[in-house]
């Protein structure tokens, strides 16, 4: 699916505004992290693009800046910490060992999220979030029956758009949502 077919998907799908999500398209491909059209040829967009487009929509900074915001979550890391029960669990989930679990970016951890559900590798009963709070770290939440995993990603730098410390933005997205763009883009 082409880049342009893929926004307007996305924006029917998610009930967000199709300008806005245009302008955030254009952004990553202004700033390189998504092909342009080459003539009259329309690539099909690339995993890691629609993982950096989810980003970029997730992390609610201003469209035009939303290429950069992406980029810099897109970097942010796995805290296993304390919960290694759960980093664990999360590891076992998309495939990769343990031990590379903390040394998977964020949007590496999505696009295999997005990879097994579209395969349906990961049972349909499984509930997962992305969760992305403007000026705080993301969090991953799953539930696997009886099993809940938490977990933040962080980052050098915190994604921050000007928002009041009494007021906290968060956008999440479904398994649906990450199925969808693991069936829709190219891998």
């Amino acid at each position: 699916m082409h880049a342009a077919q893929f926004v307007s998907d996305f924006a029917a799908l998610t009930r967000q505004e199709q300008s806005t999500l245009r302008v955030i398209d254009r952004a990553l491909a202004e700033a390189g992290l998504r092909q342009r059209a080459s003539g009259k040829r329309l690539p099909d967009l690339k995993l890691e693009e629609g993982v950096l487009f989810l980003l970029a929509v997730l992390v609610n900074a201003k469209p035009t800046r939303a290429a950069q915001a992406a980029e810099q979550l897109a970097e942010f890391r796995c805290v296993v910490g304390q919960d290694r029960k759960s980093a664990s669990l999360l590891a076992q989930t998309i495939g990769v060992p343990f031990a590379a679990l903390s040394k998977l970016k964020l949007s590496q951890v999505v696009a295999k999220l997005c990879i097994r559900l579209a395969d349906h590798l990961i049972p349909d009963d499984v509930r997962v979030l992305v969760v992305m709070q403007r000026g705080g770290p993301a969090f991953l939440q799953m539930h696997l029956g009886q099993h809940h995993i938490f977990l933040q990603f962080f980052g050098t730098t915190f994604i921050d758009d000007s928002s009041p410390d009494l007021l906290r933005e968060t956008r999440e997205a479904t398994e649906g949502l990450l199925r969808w763009i693991g069936q829709n883009t190219a891998r």
